[in-house]
């Protein structure tokens, strides 16, 4: 085994003078749009404040289009694989 030294904030290690902790459980995320995903999604919505929501759905409309064009590249990703199956197989004949 090796004896590695695991630091619990080296991927949450923001930089001088940005807090992105949550204001409700003090958790403390890397970036910001991680916080508002966390505020929305872990706390009651009712508690938020007008600015909290508005950047909880913000962050949740990129997150999704992120998604979504990780989607189109991974269908594409296996329409290309399954053609180059296919012509390998058609050329082995």
């Amino acid at each position: 085994m090796t004896d590695a030294n695991l630091d619990a904030t080296a991927d949450t290690d923001t930089g001088p003078g940005s807090d992105h902790s949550c204001p409700y459980c003090d958790r403390v995320f890397a970036r910001a749009d991680y916080r508002d995903l966390h505020l929305g999604v872990e706390h009651d919505r009712d508690r938020l404040t007008d600015a909290e929501r508005a950047a909880f759905a913000d962050a949740r409309e990129a997150e999704e289009e992120a998604l979504t064009i990780f989607r189109y590249k991974s269908l594409g990703l296996l329409v290309v694989a399954y053609f180059l199956f296919l012509m390998a197989y058609a050329v082995s004949l």
